[in-house]
């Protein structure tokens, strides 16, 4: 190669990455591919048959029979320069010159994304809460992002619960929102601290909703099962009610924030709810950190939420006997305790609480108080 202004020119012509592979082609007179570390997109150029193989053969396969070239932009791997022809056969200044202008178009590339996702992420978080009031600023803005205004909103939130590392992140990010997206074109996503939320953009009528749900629920499933599959990441999902503006859709993010807490607290068998689908628990969640919620909460549950190891232990036991419906092998087996320590302690919190089994209005103003404390701010306040 000699010179790179062939490259320059494709890279200030904001070119995309198969103009630039096209053109490396071209210089070095070999077939050239492209593996994108965080889409697992791939790019090629030259002979079929090497195309085939670098679009079905796995990664440690691929560096077996070419030279592959990790290339990363500080401490980011950005993907994989893959070459046809072996590192002896190339020259030096020809391959750092390709790998080079594969480091520049995607630093140009991270910029430009960095720049939209800041300017994204203001316009949705204004949505979000109601910073936006005026239809025509909603409109003008939305134009910036390509977001198509048809009909209403529902907001989805995705939380990361766990992943194998910080690496596998973006690839974790990236099929989240390819899975979301490919589903539910018209949408448009922010990123807040680990979690990202999503506005579906749809018509919605009364006899357009059951199938909604149903397709929603579908996809709710199959990406969480391919998300523990391929990164052991596990999410948690919760979805607000429909608004029929998207001016409206910080009252659905409301829901969806509740019915996100209502799933870590609550519902702890799901991946995903949906407030319309959650009951009762739903008056509660919205109650739950008022302050007579809270004082009901602490006059019912004051002798367990005083400080001291033998109070925790015994809260602990009482919400594990109200998620699993009294049972009391199931408490036993998963507390690792005696069945006579279990019944021990039972009585212990029944004295405390001065809670007479036989009363069902006792049961009933337990059971509330208990909802209440995993829902409210009590559970993380520091005890009295």
């Amino acid at each position: 190669m000699k010179s790179f202004s062939h490259f320059a020119e494709l890279l200030l012509e904001d070119k995309e990455m198969q103009n630039l592979l096209n053109a490396i082609h071209a210089e070095i007179n070999c077939d050239v591919a492209w593996k994108e570390h965080k889409t697992g997109t791939i790019f090629h150029s030259g002979e079929s048959i090497f195309g085939e193989r670098v679009t079905t053969y796995p990664l440690k396969e691929l560096m077996r029979l070419y030279n592959c070239h990790e290339v990363r932009i500080g401490f980011q791997r950005v993907g994989y320069f893959i070459v046809s022809v072996p590192s002896p056969l190339l020259n030096n200044d020809v391959f750092e010159n390709c790998v080079t202008a594969i480091r520049l178009f995607y630093g140009q590339k991270i910029a430009k994304d960095k720049l939209e996702s800041h300017y994204r992420n203001n316009f949705v978080q204004d949505l979000l809460y109601n910073r936006i009031s005026h239809q025509e600023e909603l409109v003008n803005r939305a134009k910036m992002f390509n977001w198509h205004l048809e009909g209403g909103v529902v907001c989805l939130l995705i939380t990361l619960s766990s992943h194998e590392n910080a690496e596998e992140a973006d690839g974790v990010w990236s099929l989240i929102l390819s899975r979301i997206r490919a589903f539910f074109p018209l949408s448009i996503f922010s990123h807040e601290n680990q979690s990202v939320v999503f506005l579906l953009s749809l018509n919605l009528k009364a006899n357009d909703a059951r199938h909604f749900y149903l397709k929603l629920t579908e996809v709710l499933k199959g990406l969480s099962k391919d998300l523990y599959e391929r990164f052991t990441a596990k999410v948690l999902m919760a979805v607000g009610s429909y608004r029929d503006s998207p001016l409206l859709a910080y009252q659905s993010h409301q829901e969806a924030r509740q019915a996100l807490m209502i799933l870590k607290n609550v519902v702890r068998d799901k991946d995903f709810v949906f407030w319309d689908q959650l009951g009762g628990i739903r008056l509660i969640a919205t109650l739950a950190d008022t302050e007579s919620a809270r004082d009901f909460c602490r006059k019912t549950l004051a002798p367990l939420m005083q400080n001291g190891s033998k109070n925790e232990e015994l809260m602990k036991t009482l919400l594990c006997l109200e998620e699993n419906n009294g049972n009391m092998r199931i408490v036993a087996q998963k507390l690792s305790l005696h069945y006579n320590t279990l019944k021990y302690r039972m009585l212990k919190i029944w004295e405390l609480l001065e809670f007479d089994p036989k009363d069902s209005e006792s049961h009933f103003n337990l059971s509330l108080a208990l909802r209440i404390y995993k829902l409210s701010s009590l559970k993380s306040a520091p005890k009295s």
